[in-house]
């Protein structure tokens, strides 16, 4: 979030979201789901980080590069 001085919302899947992504495919692709409906209900939004522009100025001032010609 400082970094980017952007909000982050993590989701409760976090960094497994790759592996139950390829379930969720798996499971369609079976028919063990019919569509990927049961994805939205267990990908709820969880903590919202919010940027501290404090820490953003750190992040910027050494990647603050002249402009090109």
């Amino acid at each position: 979030a400082d970094i980017y001085n952007r909000n982050i919302v993590e989701t409760r899947i976090g960094q497994d979201a790759g592996s139950f992504g390829a379930a969720a495919l798996a499971a369609v692709g079976i028919g063990l789901w019919k569509d990927f409906e049961p994805v939205k209900t267990a990908n709820r939004n969880g903590q919202k980080i919010q940027p501290d522009p404090q820490n953003h100025i750190r992040y910027e001032r050494p990647f603050n590069l002249p402009a090109e010609p």
